[in-house]
């Protein structure tokens, strides 16, 4: 795996909350992104355009959900608390 695969991954895997701000979804594109990372293109579920190029992105694009998730939650219990 490259450093910048690895860095992305490492930032993924510390915005991740589970089960909280996850769903099945991002999961799934998780693991694609971590075998993908790992492995690259060969031997990867047979679909050739998910590569090592391409695994920082798919965990680029999670950690930012995931991120995303929990903010929303924060900020939705910080409204409660207001009122």
């Amino acid at each position: 795996m490259n450093r910048e695969n690895r860095n992305a991954l490492r930032r993924c895997e510390r915005a991740r909350k589970f089960p909280d701000n996850t769903c099945p979804a991002s999961r799934t594109v998780f693991l694609l992104a971590e075998r993908a990372a790992t492995v690259g293109s060969n031997g990867l579920l047979s679909i050739p355009v998910i590569n090592q190029d391409r695994a920082g992105a798919l965990f680029v694009t999670v950690e930012a959900l995931w991120k995303a998730r929990t903010e929303i939650d924060r900020l939705k219990k910080k409204l409660e608390e207001r009122s």
